[in-house]
């Protein structure tokens, strides 16, 4: 038997392109399992964010799906009636589907051409992977985590209140993406917040505010958010730079989302630790 997973691709135009796959997936034999054996089912997807009436149908291996997936293990192996037909209707974007094939197969996805314009579009898609594996029940996704959180560290600005609010409206409560959109957005907030104490301020307006105010859970996040840093950070502001400190006096530039003690983007929200000039709010994702 071929060593090779079985994916077949095409559209409801009958465009042929499984060929642009043979590559991704392609596995030696160490890599072989009875999850890439046995029949295979069909995954209808479409978008209505994508305006096209084009569907790709995609030819995957039962077994990989209901493995991988508590969602489509009971749509394939339930009482529902895509058991029955062996086929199965999902509403997503094509190229994020695309990357969940990668995912499933391989534990890491490539982001796709399209996407590569600009940070914000590679957020765009990365957030639609993100609800998509909710979706689909896989459990936590280190992976996608791990680069959303690299995104926004390397493009602070590219953070847009679209994904807040899609984010908030589409995952669910506690989850993890939901929290470091939070602690993103915490030093924004607290800059603005304290922005007459500090000695020259940039009056640009948050750009979350109206999230803030019409998104309750966002509203709970950020300040828990908030609440986190003080308590982990143990710090107190400078209200002539607008620094924080840590308790023995030391300031540290760090990532929050893996240490206790932090202090504003040096060269963003607070530029210049005598001064206190403020060049436009950013956000808390430095490194060590």
């Amino acid at each position: 038997m071929d060593d090779e997973p079985i994916l077949r691709v095409r559209n409801s135009q009958q465009m042929s392109s499984s060929s642009k796959y043979s590559n991704i997936f392609k596995f030696g034999s160490t890599k072989t399992t009875s999850y890439y054996q046995g029949p295979n089912v069909k995954i209808y997807v479409d978008s209505q964010k994508s305006g096209r009436k084009d569907t790709k149908v995609y030819e995957l291996p039962r077994n990989l799906l209901t493995q991988r997936s508590s969602y489509f293990q009971a749509a394939f192996n339930g009482n529902f009636m895509e058991a029955k037909k062996q086929e199965l209707h999902l509403n997503c974007l094509p190229a994020v589907f695309d990357m969940m094939v990668q995912f499933m197969y391989t534990g890491d996805f490539v982001f796709p051409a399209s996407a590569e314009a600009s940070p914000v579009l590679k957020i765009d898609v990365l957030l639609d992977f993100i609800i998509l594996s909710d979706m689909l029940l896989l459990g936590s996704n280190d992976t996608a985590i791990a680069k959303m959180k690299e995104l926004i560290k390397k493009s602070a600005s590219s953070l847009q209140p679209k994904h807040v609010r899609e984010a908030a409206e589409r995952l669910p409560s506690g989850h993890e993406l939901r929290e470091v959109f939070a602690l993103a957005c915490v030093w924004p907030y607290i800059v603005k917040q304290n922005s007459r104490q500090l000695t020259r301020y940039n009056s640009t307006p948050f750009k979350f505010a109206m999230e803030v105010g019409e998104l309750e859970c966002f509203a709970s996040e950020l300040f828990k958010a908030h609440m986190k840093i003080y308590k982990d950070g143990n710090y107190w502001r400078n209200s002539c730079s607008g620094y924080t400190k840590t308790r023995d006096g030391r300031m540290r530039g760090v990532d929050i989302f893996s240490s206790d003690e932090l202090k504003p983007p040096r060269g963003s929200a607070v530029d210049n630790t005598s001064q206190g000039i403020l060049r436009g709010p950013s956000y808390v994702l430095l490194s060590k």
